[in-house]
């Protein structure tokens, strides 16, 4: 087992540092440490980038498959051990890895390929990372912008970058920082890696959860099988919004699948007040008709392209047998996405949606909910259940109307409409990596007559 060339970045003054980066690898034969000088400079995330310039450029001529680049605040937690680092590395340079996190303090996406082994998209903690030879050129040919950080740079130059999970390395917090004047408060660093990891956990409890405990569930149909199916469909119109109620007829004109039923919205000077009205409004009606479940939507929804009625169908009915409670048509934002099905996926948090649909079981969980004028109808069912879909690609989004005022306020709207984009993509990349690493066919058909 050969040494991994390591190489520490320390500035010159910080001898604090130095001495204690010195002590944490040592009697750890499995590194081979250099501090290496950092480069000055008056931005610290400049300096951190062309020290690591100097780093690779040095390192175009040996033979070395990988090297490790260290901060001087890097730290071993109780999970590391040199063989599960070795064994971590040979792991992902089978999935063609350019990088391998020890730990990151924050990430938007990320997913377990392997035991013990993310894949994770835009993420921050540079403290300890391997960079294996065949990306050393792509961060040497990157253009790096007086706005750039370091870790988020490096992590936007590749699609096969992963961590260690339990994280094997954290920063130490020394009450100051060299590279992010953010973690200069006591005690931040930490709290960044504890948040951090505690996500990493919560994504690879869900998927153990829906890989063995509910196997995914694929309904067995025919055409014939949806014929006679009707979903109770309430839409939210607000009376003031001219030509509303002729457009959602419009969109649902032909869609035989959706009883439809307009309620007015409810009038609170509170907008998130307004929407709680409004669907407990609804969520009454829908018990005094025996619903069993239910579409909610906006009058300012449109159908995608990939909506079709099989497909929503049978969405509806796979999802209820994995107990979820809420099934959103499209989301804006959203905090973790873990894929469940071919197209749907598993969420924790999102901004809002404007067409779900939500089972018997979650009815009096929202009548009994407190009123809160400060929260989304997405952080509504955030805080009420943790069985939450959305299918994607997106079935419903919203569409703008004439100018109107929506039940939220109109500044909110335009910057949710905003996140679109960015959230249908975060959906692409990781339903990509999902079925680059992840699936299988590991799925029990359900024969429904």
């Amino acid at each position: 087992m050969k040494s991994i060339p390591t190489f520490v970045i320390n500035l010159k003054k910080r001898t604090d540092r130095k001495e204690y980066i010195l002590k944490e690898f040592d009697q750890r034969m499995e590194f081979d440490v250099t501090i290496v000088e950092a480069q000055e400079h008056k931005t610290g995330a400049i300096g951190l980038w062309n020290t690591l310039q100097i780093i690779l450029q040095k390192q175009l001529t040996t033979g070395h498959d990988y090297i490790i680049v260290c901060e001087d605040d890097h730290q071993f937690t109780d999970a590391y051990s040199k063989e599960r680092l070795f064994d971590a590395i040979a792991e992902v340079r089978s999935k063609n890895a350019d990088l391998l996190c020890g730990g990151v303090s924050w990430f938007t996406d990320a997913l377990p390929v392997s035991a013990g082994i993310f894949w994770v998209d835009i993420f921050s903690g540079f403290q300890f990372t391997v960079i294996f030879r065949q990306f050393f050129k792509t961060i040497l040919e990157a253009d790096f912008k007086d706005d750039d950080v370091t870790d988020l740079k490096i992590a936007s130059l590749t699609e096969n970058k992963f961590f260690t999970y339990p994280f094997i390395s954290v920063q130490k917090g020394f009450g100051y920082s060299d590279v992010t004047n953010k973690n200069n408060t006591a005690g931040r660093v930490e709290g960044l890696f504890a948040t951090s990891s505690k996500k990493a956990k919560t994504i690879n409890y869900i998927c153990d959860y829906y890989k063995n405990n509910e196997r995914t569930l694929s309904v067995n149909t025919n055409s014939a099988s949806f014929e006679n199916i009707t979903i109770p469909t309430y839409v939210i119109c607000l009376p003031e919004r001219p030509g509303s109620v002729a457009y959602i007829k419009a969109q649902f004109e032909e869609k035989d699948e959706f009883q439809v039923m307009l309620v007015e919205a409810c009038k609170n000077e509170v907008n998130a007040v307004s929407w709680h009205l409004t669907i407990r409004k609804i969520v009454g009606m829908a018990i005094a008709n025996d619903d069993d479940v239910i579409v909610i939507c906006k009058d300012d929804v449109k159908f995608t392209e990939y909506y079709s009625k099989a497909d929503f169908l049978q969405n509806i009915m796979e999802a209820f047998y994995q107990r979820t409670e809420m099934l959103a048509g499209g989301v804006e934002e959203f905090g973790i996405a873990t894929p469940v099905a071919r197209t749907r996926f598993w969420i924790n948090a999102f901004h809002s949606s404007g067409f779900f649909v939500l089972y018997k079981s979650i009815f009096q969980k929202i009548l009994e909910q407190d009123f809160d004028t400060n929260i989304t109808i997405g952080q509504l069912f955030t805080t009420i259940t943790n069985y939450k879909m959305a299918i994607f690609p997106f079935i419903a989004v919203p569409n703008e109307l004439d100018k109107a005022e929506t039940i939220c306020n109109r500044a909110e709207d335009e910057e949710s409409r905003a996140l679109f984009p960015p959230t249908e993509n975060r959906f692409v990349i990781v339903k990509s990596v999902h079925d680059k690493y992840c699936a299988k066919n590991n799925i029990d058909v359900l024969n429904i007559v």
